[in-house]
């Protein structure tokens, strides 16, 4: 079984979960509030286009989705 991602048309099988913040950041254009479907490549490649840093972690299903930790100087939280 597979999806076809509403972003670049590839089917894809792994689904990946965001923050319902985010998602309304990157879902497609022209989609009621939390639908749309985007392929694991589509949803990183939205990430990047908001050209700030992000930390994100992916966990298994049914755990928790960590939020989202941005630096104001841009640097990693680590550095």
């Amino acid at each position: 079984m597979s999806c076809k991602c509403q972003g670049c048309g590839k089917q894809y099988r792994i689904d990946v979960g965001v923050t319902d913040e985010i998602w309304e950041r990157i879902k497609p254009s022209g989609k009621a509030v939390g639908a749309g479907m985007l392929c694991g490549s589509c949803i990183m490649a939205r990430l990047e286009s908001f050209n700030e840093y992000g930390s994100y972690e992916l966990v298994e299903s049914g755990s928790y989705i960590p939020q989202q930790i941005i630096c104001a100087d841009g640097l990693s939280p680590n550095a």
